[in-house]
């Protein structure tokens, strides 16, 4: 019997202390600005490749060929430390003279950078991470 009575005390004193969590003003501003600060950023990138190959032998002399390349990334709202993930199309390549004639050599990539994100400033960030490539395409043309 004393046990019963034990563990009903027990029981009532725990009933007692349960809370629920108040529900949110979803309709004043600073929840809602408070929610807005959590949307994940989504975008595009494209820029331009500026290639140079150095080193030269009798019968190698590179040249230059620029690409270019666009991305998507995905970043998920933080203050702070974070995280960022991208993925990147990428054209390169170069050109040189191989017995009077100009070959070019082109190369396709796909990268998909993972990097970790240091928020210093509201417009500055550091960016660390690996990447991984693959190359879709190379050809080698004349002209």
């Amino acid at each position: 019997m004393k046990r019963y009575f034990t563990l009903t005390l027990i029981a009532v004193i725990a009933l007692t202390q349960l809370k629920a969590q108040t529900q949110p003003d979803i309709t004043s501003a600073s929840f809602q600005k408070e929610m807005k600060s959590y949307r994940p950023k989504l975008g595009i990138k494209a820029g331009y490749n500026f290639a140079k190959v150095t080193g030269s032998t009798p019968n190698f002399s590179p040249k230059s060929n620029n690409g270019f390349m666009v991305a998507g990334f995905f970043a998920p709202q933080s203050k702070g430390m974070g995280y960022r993930t991208e993925i990147i199309f990428s054209r390169q390549g170069f050109s040189f003279d191989e017995s009077g004639k100009m070959q070019n050599i082109s190369q396709d990539y796909i990268y998909m950078p993972h990097l970790t994100t240091f928020t210093i400033a509201k417009k500055v960030q550091l960016q660390a991470g690996g990447q991984v490539g693959y190359l879709l395409n190379a050809k080698k043309s004349s002209s």
